[in-house]
């Protein structure tokens, strides 16, 4: 199965098996697709703030 999935949307997946026109219920998955972390989340936590920017200073100047 391929699908194109779309940041931010959840996803269920149901597994079914057909034995004589009848369906049993074999599993399920639930998911979200997260999208690309915001620009400046420098510790990738989802999220642009203070600690992106102490980690930003704390580099500011350095080689490497």
């Amino acid at each position: 199965m391929t699908f194109t999935a779309q940041a931010g949307r959840q996803y269920l997946v149901r597994l079914t098996k057909l034995n004589l026109n009848i369906s049993q219920n074999v599993g399920s998955i639930r998911f979200t697709v997260d999208g690309p972390p915001p620009s400046g989340d420098v510790n990738g936590d989802g999220i642009v703030n203070g600690l992106d920017l102490g980690i930003l200073l704390g580099q500011w100047g350095t080689s490497g």
